[in-house]
């Protein structure tokens, strides 16, 4: 599920006349990202009330802060906006770089979501979104 501004999180749960949806920033939540600015690829975990995390393994280059982080088109399509990281992370000898994100989503202030439905990852290329375009008009960043 995604808003104007990015990603929500998913359905996990669906009755019927209802659903409930997973919040990226629930402590059960992962999705795999990827730093439109180095291509490095990697997770954030929902942490509650406390900014989601970020962690790359294996990590090559440093996140700087507001980097722009996008699912990778696992569980979710490419390229839909998740969040900005808060703080800068160094990886030291490639082991595992930490940091936060704000999430692009103003949770509290959801009015409409958009479900996609169907999606595999076999189906990536119908889903490219032009992120100058997402971020532009208000996305958040």
């Amino acid at each position: 599920m995604r808003d104007e501004d990015g990603l929500v999180g998913r359905v996990d749960l669906v009755a019927e006349r209802s659903a409930r949806v997973r919040l990226i920033t629930d402590p059960n939540s992962g999705v795999l990202v990827r730093n439109l600015k180095t291509l490095e690829i990697g997770v954030v975990d929902g942490q509650g009330d406390r900014a989601p995390r970020l962690r790359i393994f294996n990590a090559e280059q440093s996140v700087s802060e507001g980097d722009l982080l996008a699912t990778a088109g696992t569980r979710f399509p490419p390229n839909i906006p998740v969040g900005v990281a808060i703080d800068a992370a160094e990886s030291e000898a490639g082991f595992q770089l930490t940091t936060r994100i704000d999430p692009l989503v103003r949770f509290n202030q959801l009015d409409f979501v958009q479900v996609i439905v169907g999606y595999s990852p076999l189906d990536q290329g119908d889903f490219d979104l032009d992120l100058d375009a997402e971020t532009a008009g208000g996305g958040g960043g």
